[in-house]
């Protein structure tokens, strides 16, 4: 039994202690993290990096299927040519040799594009990952430090909904959200350190 109240104990401990600060509404800000991420300078520059590689992914593997759809029509070549009646039982029996040749090429060339398919996939992935939680690392930041210097207890994600996708945050107060305010400060920053390249 006395687990069952324990939480709510404490959140009623934690609601009075907040009352008794005074004024500690105002010491709790909001901000909708989806909002500055997609917004954040430091995120277009590592969609554009995405791009790019998907860009290159897809001509490579373009490149490969013309090389597998050029070993299918050869290899259906030689099948009919080694069907071809016409022709006599030498010349049959070598392109039967060629068509079997040809097929085996066609099986190597499907697992290489297939290998090649998943490993650039996964390429791509691991590499999205990673700059995403680069930047979001970049963000928490800048975010933690700027909750610091104006003294937030506490700063909250408005962008997010719950498991029944209601938003979580369902009012605040106007001037409680510094959203804009971060966003600003971190495209500035990414302005004066543009050199700086994105971790490959």
């Amino acid at each position: 039994m006395k687990s069952l109240y324990s939480p709510l104990i404490l959140a009623i401990t934690a609601v009075l202690c907040l009352g008794s600060v005074g004024l500690a509404e105002d010491r709790i800000a909001f901000i909708d993290m989806e909002r500055v991420f997609s917004e954040y300078t430091r995120t277009r520059t590592a969609e554009e990096r995405l791009k790019r590689q998907a860009d290159q992914f897809r001509e490579q593997t373009e490149a490969r299927m013309e090389e597998m759809q050029a070993l299918e029509e050869a290899f259906a070549q030689a099948r009919q040519e080694a069907q071809d009646m016409a022709l006599s039982e030498e010349v049959r029996r070598q392109r039967r040799a060629d068509a079997e040749e040809k097929l085996l090429e066609l099986r190597r060339k499907e697992e290489e594009v297939r290998t090649f398919t998943e490993q650039r996939r996964r390429e791509l992935e691991s590499t999205s990952q990673r700059l995403r939680e680069g930047i979001v690392e970049e963000i928490n930041i800048v975010l933690r430090e700027f909750a610091r210097e104006r003294d937030f207890l506490a700063v909250l994600d408005s962008s997010g909904n719950s498991f029944n996708q209601i938003p979580v945050v369902l009012y605040q107060r106007e001037g409680l959200d510094i959203t804009s305010l971060v966003l600003d400060q971190l495209n500035a920053d990414a302005r004066r350190a543009a050199p700086a390249a994105l971790p490959e």
